[in-house]
């Protein structure tokens, strides 16, 4: 309601930044010009990275077009473990909701944190697609273990049942390593799924 709007506004005025957070995170729902103007300005004059990455994923859910350049913008922001850039990365998948859009952030040589944000939304938007299955196989099989448990668990959230054998084989051979827990997740992940 507008006058929920007019709440949160004078909220946004909190010394703590948590409570700011949880204002920008909530303005997300309102799909006003208004609660827009608010984000924008949330992004830019913010000093907590966080409450400026969550601003740029809300304004993302409110649909207004001031986003795009919003996100181009945050693409180009430097901050602590890339927070921001991989808040964008979540902002263009919520805004285009095409697999397409996401592609590059995962690719290899992008930072760790922006893939790992790609990857997460590749499990979103890439169900039935048998392409992301074997991408996500792809990045399981790199050396950083901060990538191959993310695709692991993408794996799980993806659901394709035609993983489980793929994954069983990850349990089976990667005895003492990392990635076959998180390959046995992904397969009990998947198979809850089915029956349901």
């Amino acid at each position: 309601s507008p006058e929920a709007l007019t709440v949160l506004k004078t909220m946004l005025k909190d010394r703590h930044p948590k409570v700011r957070r949880a204002v920008v995170e909530a303005l997300g729902e309102f799909k006003t010009p208004d609660a827009a103007s608010i984000l924008l300005t949330a992004f830019r004059r913010e000093r907590s990275y966080t409450i400026r990455a969550q601003a740029i994923r809300s304004l993302a859910r409110t649909g207004d077009p001031r986003v795009r350049q919003a996100i181009a913008q945050a693409l180009k922001t430097p901050s602590w473990i890339e927070m921001i850039r991989a808040a964008a990365v979540d902002a263009t998948a919520t805004l285009d909701g095409r697999v397409a859009s996401i592609l590059p952030f995962a690719a290899y040589g992008q930072p760790t944190q922006v893939r790992l944000a790609a990857i997460r939304q590749l499990a979103r938007l890439g169900k039935g697609d048998p392409k992301i299955t074997d991408l996500l196989f792809t990045f399981a099989d790199e050396a950083s273990d901060f990538i191959s448990v993310a695709a692991l668990t993408a794996l799980g959230k993806l659901g394709d049942p035609t993983a489980v054998e793929r994954l069983k084989k990850i349990v089976s051979d990667d005895i003492g390593s990392r990635n076959r827990a998180f390959a046995d997740r992904a397969v009990r992940v998947i198979r809850m799924g089915l029956k349901t």
